[in-house]
């Protein structure tokens, strides 16, 4: 018997990963835990607990953690969120010493994924094409910079270095005089260089950690892989088909094996040196060629498509987390695939 604890339980698309997870074996078990006091025991995983926010307390999260561990014989912890990821890699020599193997590689690793300037600065230091990119931490410092990148002639991106979900996202376009929610439920905008400054004004009041970099129109792709110490095991490449670009959650993607993202993701783990699970949003530019947009230290929820399309990594995963990968050098086949999946929220209410 092999028993998981599953973070981020309450997330989406958690359904066709704990599928793909008791695909592997029958004898899995999949605990699931989640900080949201809103959600209730889904269905689909065999226990269900609540924790602290590791973002706020690490300490507590981590004695969480650690009890539930126990309670549940845990052998495996699969982290599905950023602070998470933070957390159990900051703390993986205590629970390597508990004998619990993680999802999570080391924190030096996780850390740098998690700041987008320092990422793609060091990236770029060692020999990846990442494109322009500007940090920025006030007003004056966006204005200068933004004429260095070409605007008002091209559109440029202004984010977060540590954000996620497309929080925090300003596509400055000089068309566009008025300014322009492109997400409801989160700070997500597209106006003119003085519409958008006299948002961040508003909504902000300054700025602090930014980056700055060109906005690139061509297609987007999500990559989840599996790694064994900077050496790629399993790829999972989707094409997004997307109405809104800035969607924080999946709307529909097309499973794609390409080389040129392959390859161009096969340099950044081995770059990075990446242990275990990592996903990459990569983009490609006017000349098709590829560009890191993010990236973060675990699978992502909309992995689920691959599943559905024959490449459980999950299975590569948890080989790589325990150890016993047989497939290291195993090469990874790159024709295109036709396959298209459209995500539906199956359930509700759970």
């Amino acid at each position: 018997m092999t028993n998981i604890l599953f973070t981020s339980a309450g997330g989406k698309f958690t359904y066709d990963i704990v599928t793909g997870l008791k695909l592997i074996n029958k004898n899995i078990k999949v605990i699931g835990v989640d900080s949201n006091p809103d959600i209730k025991k889904p269905f689909y995983f065999d226990f269900f607990e609540k924790v602290p926010r590791a973002d706020i307390i690490k300490k507590k999260y981590i004695n969480r953690i650690l009890s539930l561990s126990k309670k549940y014989n845990i052998k495996i912890i699969m982290a599905n969120s950023e602070n998470e990821c933070l957390a159990i890699s900051s703390h993986h020599k205590l629970f390597s010493k508990k004998k619990i193997y993680t999802s999570v590689g080391d924190y030096e690793t996780v850390s740098l994924m998690t700041d987008k300037f320092k990422m793609i600065k060091f990236l770029n230091e060692n020999g990846l094409e990442t494109g322009e990119f500007k940090k920025v931490s006030s007003l004056d410092e966006v204005e200068f910079e933004l004429f260095n990148l070409g605007y008002p002639k091209k559109k440029i991106i202004l984010k977060q270095r540590f954000g996620s979900g497309s929080r925090g996202i300003f596509v400055i376009n000089n068309e566009t005089e008025i300014c322009k929610e492109l997400l409801n439920d989160r700070l997500c905008l597209e106006g003119n260089w003085n519409v958008i400054k006299d948002q961040i004004k508003l909504r902000l009041g300054s700025l602090d950690n930014f980056l700055l970099m060109p906005f690139y129109s061509g297609d987007t792709f999500d990559v989840d892989c599996v790694c064994d110490k900077g050496n790629l095991i399993n790829c999972s490449i989707r094409k997004r088909i997307y109405n809104n670009p800035f969607s924080p959650t999946n709307e529909g993607c097309q499973l794609v094996k390409s080389k040129i993202i392959y390859n161009y993701v096969k340099k950044i783990v081995k770059i990075l040196k990446i242990h275990k699970a990592c996903d990459f949003d990569i983009t490609l530019d006017n000349k098709k060629k590829p560009k890191i947009l993010d990236a973060s230290s675990r699978i992502s929820g909309s992995v689920g498509a691959s599943i559905v399309g024959g490449n459980n990594i999950f299975f590569d995963l948890l080989n790589v987390i325990k150890n016993t990968n047989k497939n290291r050098n195993k090469k990874i086949d790159t024709k295109e695939l036709k396959s298209k999946v459209f995500p539906i929220i199956k359930f509700l209410k759970v």
